[in-house]
């Protein structure tokens, strides 16, 4: 018997779902309902509050006089309108145009949203407006070379090697459905979760916008500064976000619980107890050491330092001024006497005394030799974390979790007034406090003793791939500009260090394209950049490229006069495992005339050959191994590929211009040489020499 159509039925199911849709519309129009504490950076319906920016530095526009902002922030909201929607409660970009940018600014902070990419995409988050988060599609091959086949989650622009610069764990979820993401900042340090799994854990975000600078240069992210969603390859949908700035409290314990095993209490809380010097001078009051108004001197541990990582927290006065007494001998002027004094200086020292200071005498400077990076103090009266870390000549100072200073005092030769500080090498002292008259406070004072290099350690025999590779600006034999190409062949070698010759940077020739810092991105590597000469709107020269961190670079331009083409040296130290300093240099010689190269050959002889630690030089010469400039230095160096050095595979010995040299009195011995064989990529081979450092 056919069945009849119920009708009661029909009707409760067309009910039903007309409840359903009637739910998801409530739902798109709800007002959004952000977890207690949080506010909501999306209101639901419209584009209220946010602007447009693009990849640009925040501390250019934020410096901006308010009517100028003004008129940069409303000339983008045509652009975000083009490409900007907002659908059933969520935020729609459509891969491209400027990107959506809160119109407050956010210090240290608690972020929430949800994100839905489609494939090929290729998106962020900005973080005081400086990128980033990284979102991309996992799946798409041509972005495998730059790792998104490890996941989402990671600040992707941090260097090659870096902490938090690859996700600790894949967490992306498949494409179609949506991906959570929590993101918390102190300071410059960052911690990421997706979908619940962490892929960061409070790494330093580096300056994306100071990335071209020496590493000491290097300023911190921004203090404060907008949150903004990069977009562009494909559609990507936002909703659900929220935000919760961070107390001062709350950051000091989200950074003091990073690491803390192996730190020692050096102070009690309670009495001076383990501690001697100018104890006359402070009070112990609320757990807190506090410095007695209109006493100086300096209080300092009984106990003895060589290296060391300190914690530390301080409250300063208006105006207040102290300091911190590094490697103290006992007595003396700490500045002096001592490694050095750090800077414990009132961001507002010179509003309050009228006093202008000299950018060596800001807080957290090493006190009258080198300057630390400003704007990063909590305001007057609130208490303030830092993280002081000494090894060796070498000092960092990170303040609220920003890193505000990268010093190795060893090369220091100018010092403020002229006035020299023969204590700045000492290798051991007392920790302490410099007082100077005003009511500072300290308190939560731990140290951690690093622990000192063994013999055995210090002697561990170190084995080192050394290329060196001129890539005729990536332009190979075919004609074709392939960087891809050369990176590949680079890493076909797996090198520890390279020396690269002819190296483009944001030239028209080769796009605008940063070669030297997109072939370390590949690599993963460290780099160090030597300017010869402007090209082409951009810059022309030598690339140093290193698996172990790069502490500090120079890059010395050589004689005679330039009259054709300037040459130059470029030599980076590096701190090898064990603390091993090493110093690797790269240059490439004149191709003018054998005069020419005498004279630059004499030079590098006069730069590297009192160099205290051992040296590795590689380059173009532009020379045969007969030209008296080879011979002149062979004198003083080792040639890798010199046939009584052993196994070696290098064609036409006799004819070539590219060399790896060691310092002739320094401990090397060469297990191996030989050339690659890749003749179309550049107009050079690279040779490869692998080294041991006993």
């Amino acid at each position: 018997m056919k069945k009849k159509n119920n009708p009661r039925g029909i009707a409760l199911c067309a009910l039903a779902a007309g409840i359903l849709a009637q739910a998801a519309f409530l739902h798109a129009q709800a007002l959004p309902s952000p977890p207690a504490g949080f506010a909501a950076l999306f209101n639901g319906r419209d584009l209220a509050g946010w602007w447009g920016a693009k990849t640009e530095d925040p501390r250019v526009y934020m410096a901006l006089p308010p009517e100028e902002f003004a008129k940069k922030r409303d000339a983008s909201l045509a652009d975000i309108r083009a490409h900007w929607r907002v659908e059933n409660g969520e935020l729609v970009n459509d891969g491209q145009g400027l990107y959506l940018t809160t119109g407050n600014d956010y210090g240290d902070f608690e972020l929430l949203l949800e994100y839905k990419a489609l494939p090929l995409g290729d998106s962020g988050v900005y973080l005081r407006g400086c990128p980033q988060v990284q979102i991309w599609d996992h799946t798409n091959p041509k972005e495998f070379k730059n790792g998104a086949q490890k996941g989402s989650g990671a600040l992707w622009n941090n260097s090659p090697g870096a902490p938090g610069k690859d996700p600790l764990v894949f967490a992306d979820k498949p494409f179609g459905e949506w991906n959570s993401l929590r993101v918390i900042m102190a300071g410059s340090r960052v911690w990421v979760w997706l979908n619940g799994k962490q892929t960061v854990d409070g790494a330093v975000m580096e300056n994306y916008y100071d990335r071209k600078l020496p590493r000491a240069q290097r300023a911190p992210v921004p203090a404060r500064g907008p949150i903004q969603l990069q977009t562009h390859g494909s559609e990507i949908r936002w909703r659900d976000l929220y935000i919760r700035e961070i107390s001062g409290a709350e950051a000091t314990a989200l950074l003091r619980d990073r690491s803390p095993d192996g730190f020692e209490s050096v102070f009690n809380g309670k009495n001076l107890d383990g501690w001697t010097g100018a104890t006359a001078a402070v009070a112990v009051k609320d757990g807190a050491i506090v410095w007695q108004p209109k006493k100086g001197g300096t209080l300092y541990t009984e106990a003895e330092y060589s290296d060391f990582v300190a914690r530390l927290e301080f409250k300063l006065p208006p105006g207040g001024n102290n300091g911190l007494a590094i490697r103290y001998p006992g007595k003396g002027n700490p500045a002096y006497a001592g490694m050095c004094e750090l800077q414990i200086l009132a961001a507002d020292y010179e509003k309050v005394t009228g006093q202008k200071i000299d950018p060596r005498q800001a807080h957290g400077s090493a006190y009258g030799m080198v300057g630390a990076h400003r704007g990063y103090q909590r305001p007057a009266g609130e208490w303030n974390y830092q993280e002081v870390t000494v090894a060796g000549p070498t000092i960092k100072v990170e303040l609220n979790g920003a890193p505000i200073l990268d010093a190795d005092l060893s090369t220091v030769t100018e010092f403020m007034g002229d006035k020299p500080h023969p204590g700045k090498d000492r290798a051991s002292g007392h920790f302490g406090f410099a007082g100077h008259n005003d009511p500072v406070e300290f308190r939560n004072i731990s140290i951690k003793p690093l622990q000192p290099i063994q013999p055995d350690q210090a002697a561990a025999p170190q084995t080192l791939r050394v290329l060196c590779y001129n890539i005729h600006h990536g332009e190979g034999t075919d004609k074709k500009l392939d960087l891809d190409r050369i990176a590949a062949v680079i890493e076909s070698a797996a090198p520890d260090l390279v020396a690269v010759q002819e190296v483009d940077r944001d030239t028209t020739r080769t796009g605008r394209v940063d070669q030297a810092r997109v072939l370390a991105e590949k690599l993963r590597m460290d780099h160090a950049f030597g300017k010869t000469i402007n090209y082409r709107g951009g810059e022309y020269g030598i690339l140093i490229l290193s698996k172990f961190p790069i502490e500090r670079h120079e890059m010395m331009l050589l004689p005679p006069p330039v009259q054709k083409e300037q040459r130059g040296l470029l030599v980076a130290r590096l701190s090898l495992p064990g603390k091993r300093a090493l110093r690797f240099a790269c240059t490439h010689l004149s191709v003018a005339s054998a005069d020419e190269r005498a004279i630059q050959t004499a030079t590098i002889n006069e730069l590297l050959l009192d160099d205290p630690a051992p040296v590795i030089l590689a380059g173009d010469f532009n020379a045969r191994p007969s030209s008296a400039p080879v011979a002149a230095l062979q004198k003083h160096w080792a040639d890798t590929a010199a046939p009584a050095l052993g196994k070696h595979a290098t064609p036409d010995r006799e004819n070539r211009i590219d060399y790896i040299f060691h310092r002739s009195a320094d401990p090397f011995k060469v297990l191996e040489t030989r050339t690659l064989d890749e003749p179309v990529a550049s107009d050079h081979l690279p040779i490869l020499a692998i080294l041991q450092l006993d």
